[in-house]
């Protein structure tokens, strides 16, 4: 599955990083 990711925090809030990290493991790509 492809997943876009946004939030109104920026790119390099600490929890939108989290979100992809565990997006990627699980075999997403983000």
């Amino acid at each position: 599955m492809v997943i876009l990711l946004t939030n109104d925090d920026g790119y390099q809030a600490e929890g939108i990083e989290v979100l992809e990290k565990i997006l990627l493991q699980a075999g997403h790509e983000v």
